[in-house]
């Protein structure tokens, strides 16, 4: 396997500079998502309705059972509430939407399997604008989507289409982004580097990927990955895991090393110069200066690790 040579922060220019390139043009992917269904609604709403989409439905009135594949019942009741318009062809017409673009989707199970990552902060770029194109194509996914005003899909709609602003106005409003591990593992695989670790968690992520862990900061590299670990503090209070990567090394030695690194965090998919790294008492990394813009995340880092053939 090639591995191409863009370090971390020519993907996070990509991501936030250049875009992803839709069918509308480019669309800015600068914001942080995961799974919280409290913190991020709409992407956990989405992502619910994807999924029932690709389970697929019945409707026996409108006849509109799909030919394969599994089946979820939609009553009349259920699809007339999915489909709030007021005349009949209007959702007929909606469903037979709905029922092309699933059985595109039957036809590219392959690909579509990993769709599932697209609104949890995890999807790869390419497959994030093969959803963005398919509501572009099929509007009336949104339309259908449940909810209501601006906590409803359809409210990204403009005049019954979804346009580039309403595109980018989905990443700012958290339907689309990444999270740390979304990140670090989607630009892994954008190099080359890696393959997906299916279902990976930022905790055995390294081991996974069978990288080597280090405690020498002399020794640290680009595409270095940083960890955290999950903890408690003082106060009782949860700190989560968390992933970051560096991306040039200014200095280093085996009492500091002076980095960038780039990471997804609150502010989303991001690259913070010259954070300085020290040893920490007890054990890990402490920051000594949190770098420019400050990186989000500024609690001792637990561990360092990197691999031989792309570190």
């Amino acid at each position: 396997m090639s591995i191409r040579p863009h370090l971390p922060s020519e993907y996070v220019d990509y991501l936030t500079v250049q875009g992803l390139r839709t069918s509308r043009g480019p669309v800015q992917l600068n914001t942080y998502v995961s799974t919280s269904r409290t913190r991020f609604p709409l992407a956990y709403q989405a992502n619910h309705f994807f999924q029932t989409l690709a389970s697929g439905f019945t409707d026996s009135e409108l006849d509109l059972t799909p030919s394969g594949g599994r089946t979820h019942a939609w009553s009349s009741t259920r699809a007339a509430r999915l489909f709030p318009v007021n005349m009949a062809n209007a959702r007929i017409e909606a469903l037979r939407a709905l029922e092309v673009v699933r059985a595109q989707i039957i036809a590219g199970a392959g690909r579509t399997s990993e769709w599932r990552h697209v609104f949890t902060g995890q999807g790869r770029p390419d497959d994030i604008i093969a959803v963005m194109n398919l509501m572009v194509a099929h509007p009336a996914l949104l339309a259908g989507a449940p909810g209501s005003g601006d906590d409803s899909l359809g409210h990204f709609l403009d005049r019954g289409e979804l346009t580039a602003a309403g595109l980018n106005q989905m990443v700012q409003e958290h339907v689309f982004g990444l999270d740390c591990l979304g990140f670090v593992g989607t630009y892994l695989e954008w190099i080359g580097a890696v393959p997906r670790v299916p279902e990976s968690e930022v905790a055995n992520y390294a081991r996974h990927q069978r990288m080597t862990e280090f405690t020498n900061l002399s020794e640290i590299t680009p595409r270095t990955v940083l960890l955290w670990d999950a903890t408690v503090d003082d106060r009782g209070h949860d700190r989560v895991q968390h992933i970051a990567i560096v991306d040039r090394v200014q200095s280093a030695g085996e009492r500091e090393a002076v980095v960038d690194i780039c990471q997804s965090s609150r502010g989303g998919p991001q690259t913070n110069r010259g954070v300085r790294l020290v040893p920490a008492a007890g054990g890990g990394f402490a920051m000594r200066g949190h770098g420019d813009p400050p990186a989000p995340v500024s609690r001792n880092i637990n561990r360092l690790a990197k691999h031989p053939r792309w570190s």
